[in-house]
């Protein structure tokens, strides 16, 4: 479909931009400052796409705060220098978050095809989640792939929202641990930590094949299926 390109500054260097959008093409936003994606005019939406395919691209240069929902059906791909918080639900067909810094997760991120959270870019940022802030990505044929990454320097993984992959999940903390609540399913499951997994309370996972290594630490895992253990390891754990 078409695109449109829109490049926004604000007056203050102090306060984030608001935004609320609607357009049946393909959306490219460039922000200058951090940017709030809020529903302006109540009409239960932040950003909304028409189009069978509607893409959402935002890169800010500083904090992305979703506080209501996304509506769009192709895909979402947002990208700050500084947090990205999510307060608003985003379903489409693929989710891509990127920070500089931490991601905080309060609400449902849903995808047919593929979730992909990164965070600490510059080599510290840490991902986390709570009860509400689930993750599913899960598609027809048993498609549906998640892929969370924190900084390789410093950046552990505390998940307290489910998280459910119709395939693959892959969780890599190499600049910290991985830890939660939150249950873990996928038909394979494959994490990498620095300082542990599971190290504070055993993670909760359904799963029939895992691999998991952590350079130091425990690793603690309590799998509610009979499973494939290709790999386990532990450090000084």
């Amino acid at each position: 479909g078409s695109s449109e390109d829109i490049s926004v500054r604000s007056a203050s260097t102090s306060l984030p931009l608001l935004l609320d959008a609607a357009t049946s093409a393909n959306l490219r936003i460039t922000a200058a400052a951090g940017l709030q994606l809020r529903d302006l005019n109540a009409d239960g939406s932040a950003f909304a796409s028409s189009g069978a395919t509607g893409q959402l691209n935002l890169t800010a240069a500083d904090t992305i705060h979703v506080v209501d929902k996304i509506l769009t059906a192709g895909s979402v791909n947002l990208n700050a220098t500084g947090q990205i918080v999510i307060d608003g639900a985003i379903d489409p067909e693929t989710i891509t978050l990127t920070a500089s810094d931490d991601i905080q997760i309060n609400n449902a991120l849903v995808a047919t095809h593929l979730i992909t959270v990164t965070a600490g870019t510059d080599g510290t940022g840490s991902i986390s989640s709570t009860s509400a802030g689930t993750l599913t990505a899960s598609g027809p044929g048993n498609t549906g792939e998640i892929r969370l990454t924190s900084g390789d320097v410093a950046g552990a993984i505390q998940l307290h929202g489910r998280v459910e992959s119709a395939a693959d999940m892959t969780i890599t903390a190499t600049g910290g641990a991985i830890n939660g609540t939150a249950e873990l399913l996928a038909q394979s499951l494959r994490m990498t930590a620095a300082t542990g997994i599971g190290n504070l309370n055993p993670l909760n996972i359904t799963t029939g094949n895992v691999e998991a290594n952590t350079a130091n630490g425990d690793l603690r895992l309590q799998n509610s299926l009979a499973a494939v253990y290709t790999s386990l390891s532990t450090g000084t754990g």
